[in-house]
């Protein structure tokens, strides 16, 4: 498909891409739903592509797939350094972990829980420990599903990309 649009009308859609993903962004974070939440993340993943695709027509940031962003005094980008966050809820047997992050522009956030059988020793640490590492999981899972997302829009056809 082709769709000719003046510069300032791209930079207007590209504006309002912008708002909606972090706008679905805010709502995935809120959502408890699984079935909700897997919605809007297709939804904040298709804007957040067609977002990226409208940035490689207008030439910005080396194309759809973004360019190499460099520091001219050599230190890293704030923009290319990523810091999750996890944060832990507990009650009598579970604990969940929230994992947040801010990337790429967007609002990152993934969970996992962990569950004591009530026959094992209490030692909380375990429990943050797997909640932790399967909220990183999901919070993986969405970046490899992104990244595959903006090969697509590159390739013009479906990838599968595996860690």
């Amino acid at each position: 498909m082709h769709l000719e649009l003046s510069e300032d009308q791209a930079v207007e859609l590209e504006r309002l891409a912008a708002a909606a993903v972090t706008e679905l962004g805010q709502e995935i974070a809120i959502s408890h739903e699984d079935q909700h939440r897997a919605q809007l993340l297709v939804r904040r993943d298709l804007l957040a592509a067609a977002r990226e695709a409208l940035r490689g027509e207008r030439g910005e940031r080396g194309g759809a797939l973004g360019g190499g962003r460099a520091s001219p005094s050599g230190r890293p980008d704030p923009e290319r350094v990523w810091t999750a966050e996890v944060v832990f809820s507990e009650d009598e047997e579970r604990t969940r972990a929230d994992a947040r992050m801010r990337a790429a522009q967007r609002d990152w956030h993934g969970w996992g829980r962990a569950r004591r059988n009530p026959a094992d020793p209490d030692v909380p640490l375990v429990g943050e420990e797997l909640a932790a590492a399967r909220a990183l999981v999901d919070l993986a899972h969405q970046l490899l599903d992104a990244a595959a997302q903006r090969v697509e829009v590159f390739e013009r056809r479906p990838v599968h990309l595996h860690t």
